[in-house]
């Protein structure tokens, strides 16, 4: 590859943060970054980033959270093909395999779950996978775009005509899922359309509900549309947490960067990564 065509592939600025929050002993969430590749090829790197929110007794939670995570990003890029919706959808299903044989094998274990959503970056396209209340948006050309459903009960009444999105924000059984990884033997995944493709610009946003059940869509889009990754992730879980932050919160924010864009930025926080793709 000559310098003309390398300084062309686009760069994922990257920053993941998570935090207890206000009220919970422990953090039952987790997410991680993934990338594999040789950056000097003419598509970089494959990006995948996944963030799971755990549940369960004792430490339950804690426990499906990480399998989750681990065993998606490991399984991930061990599938033949070229087909990165059909990887996430057997990384997925493993995941669930590996996450409820262990709880139903052991007695402080048991019934524990976790939502899960990844997403991956590959040839300048898209894709992920979603089970749960956890969220990916899409910020593009200043307007925010909710990619994922939440597979809650609520989510369920708003569809049903019974309950308005503002009323579903204040419910009490707001935070009942009806769809999560390890509770069942079997589990059914979101996935996106095939692959999708993004652009110089673009930001995409995972988080837990301790985030987006404090922070309003519009705040979202204002934190990270004005700022870089690494101040808008910090920005947006002091907001939570100012306003309570009643449950773990966490967020991973990746921008699509023109290379000039980034090359004189000044050093990089241990949270925050730069990959090119």
């Amino acid at each position: 590859m000559d310098s003309a065509e390398k300084s062309s592939v686009p760069m994922i600025e990257t920053s993941l943060v998570s935090d207890k929050g206000c009220c919970r002993k422990n953090n039952e969430d987790y997410l991680q970054l993934f990338s594999f590749g040789d950056e000097t090829s003419t598509g970089g790197k494959e990006v995948l980033a996944i963030l799971a929110d755990g549940m369960g007794g004792h430490q339950g939670g804690e426990v499906a959270s990480r399998m989750a995570v681990d065993v998606i990003g490991k399984t991930y890029f061990e599938q033949p093909g070229n087909d990165p919706v059909q990887a996430l959808k057997t990384s997925f299903a493993k995941a669930n395999q590996a996450i409820f044989k262990t709880a139903s094998g052991d007695p402080a274990l048991r019934g524990m779950g976790t939502t899960c959503t990844a997403l991956v970056l590959k040839n300048g396209q898209a894709c992920f996978a979603h089970v749960g209340d956890s969220r990916l948006y899409r910020l593009r050309d200043g307007g925010l775009e909710l990619l994922t459903v939440d597979h809650t009960w609520v989510n369920m009444m708003i569809s049903d005509g019974l309950l308005t999105p503002e009323e579903a924000r204040l419910h009490p059984d707001r935070s009942i899922v009806t769809r999560s990884i390890g509770t069942q033997s079997d589990v059914s995944t979101d996935t996106s359309a095939g692959m999708l493709p993004i652009q110089v610009g673009d930001v995409y946003l995972l988080s837990s509900d301790g985030l987006h059940d404090l922070v309003e869509d519009e705040e979202i889009r204002l934190a990270v549309l004005c700022n870089p990754p690494h101040v808008a992730s910090e920005l947006l879980l002091t907001l939570a947490k100012q306003r309570g932050g009643y449950d773990n919160i966490s967020v991973g924010i990746l921008t699509v960067r023109e290379p000039s864009s980034i090359q004189n930025r000044a050093a990089i926080t241990r949270e925050t990564a730069v990959i090119p793709v």
